[in-house]
């Protein structure tokens, strides 16, 4: 199939990716590598691709894919990966499309800016969740449409639910921090940039706020919050305050073990792929899109 573009505004200039890049090397460099395919020429035939224009001043690079065991689709899930070299091929290597398009679902995988096949562009990684929930809206209308965001897909997924152009129905947040400063307070360099940010500039920074601005989120009526009890990064009662926080319904699930953002790869995988099928067909059957 041919590769389709999708276009957005766009609102960085040439300059402003040149300050964006090489701050995000100082945070993300080693993650941002040539990307590798786990999907061999065969396994691509089960694959759309797509360009879309996000916001964000990038171009983010999509693969999309149908159900193949059911005749009518569920509705659609969209997955935001961690910060990682994988980017989009995390959730392909772990499991998550596989078992997701088996329990009748659309699946769209993307590389946030400047990660995997996308192109460079600010730190306002939640422009590229709205362009892609944008795109596949056109591709799949009609259909509920979640989001399932891991550690820097969760943080960004907060921000990006809290917008008026929020278009999800429903949300997993997965070993996701409530601030930045929590995170990175792990890596002294990192920290010591974001807190010379803070003052430097205060309006941005109280942006990237992820509990507060959690509180603005108001059309996303089901969350599931994923964590794990040996996650050093983002602790369980991180879950908590968002549950606070959050006006939906929002439900908690925590793993024994799992690590930061590797409960896939657990011991535990198989209890956690089960309570996130479970999750989203729930949130699908309570949605008003399937009472009509």
């Amino acid at each position: 199939m041919a590769m389709l573009t999708y276009n957005i505004k766009r609102n960085n200039s040439i300059n402003a990716t040149k300050i964006f890049q090489f701050l995000k090397r100082i945070f993300f460099g080693r993650f941002m590598v040539l990307w590798k395919n786990p999907l061999s020429q065969d396994k691509m035939k089960a694959w759309n691709e797509a360009l879309v224009h996000s916001a964000s001043g990038a171009m983010i690079k999509i693969f999309y894919s149908k159900p193949r065991t059911v005749p009518r689709p569920k509705g659609i899930m969209v997955l935001g990966h961690p910060m990682g070299k994988e980017a989009k091929g995390y959730f392909i290597k772990r499991g998550h499309t596989d078992i997701l398009i088996e329990n009748g679902y659309h699946v769209t995988v993307f590389d946030f800016n400047g990660f995997g096949q996308s192109s460079m562009g600010s730190f306002a990684f939640h422009e590229d969740i709205l362009a892609v929930g944008a795109f596949i809206r056109q591709i799949y209308p009609g259909l509920p449409i979640g989001y399932h965001g891991i550690s820097l897909g969760g943080q960004s997924g907060i921000l990006a639910l809290a917008r008026n152009r929020n278009i999800f129905d429903f949300a997993i947040i997965e070993a996701t921090t409530t601030t930045l400063y929590e995170f990175w307070r792990h890596y002294p360099l990192q920290y010591l940039l974001l807190s010379a940010g803070k003052f430097i500039l205060p309006k941005s920074a109280k942006g990237y706020n992820f509990i507060k601005r959690s509180s603005d989120i108001k059309d996303v009526k089901d969350f599931l919050m994923v964590y794990s009890l040996d996650d050093k990064y983002t602790p369980v009662k991180m879950a908590k305050k968002y549950q606070q926080h959050i006006s939906g319904s929002v439900e908690i699930w925590v793993a024994k073990s799992g690590g930061h953002a590797e409960i896939a790869k657990s011991s535990h995988n198989k209890e956690y792929f089960k309570h996130i099928v479970q999750f989203i067909d729930t949130s699908i059957e309570k949605s008003k899109w399937n009472q009509e």
